[in-house]
């Protein structure tokens, strides 16, 4: 019980938030593993992003194709 009452209070970003506004977030929360997503008008969830997902997917994404060499 003690963990959880020293828990931050969770908090959603919006699906208009920009990618950098995402992992300013993330990566400034305490043991944060996961982002959690709303839609701003209807204020449903609508996405779940863990944050080793979504660095993986900045560093990773945008490379040139690298021929192999033979």
């Amino acid at each position: 019980m003690e963990a959880i009452r020293n828990r931050q209070p969770m908090l959603f970003l919006s699906e208009t938030d920009t990618v950098n506004q995402i992992l300013d977030f993330a990566l400034s929360r305490k043991d944060c593993r996961c982002v959690f997503v709303i839609n701003p008008k209807s204020g449903r969830l609508t996405g779940a992003i863990s944050l080793s997902d979504f660095i993986s997917y900045i560093l990773y994404s945008d490379l040139p194709s690298i021929p192999i060499v033979e």
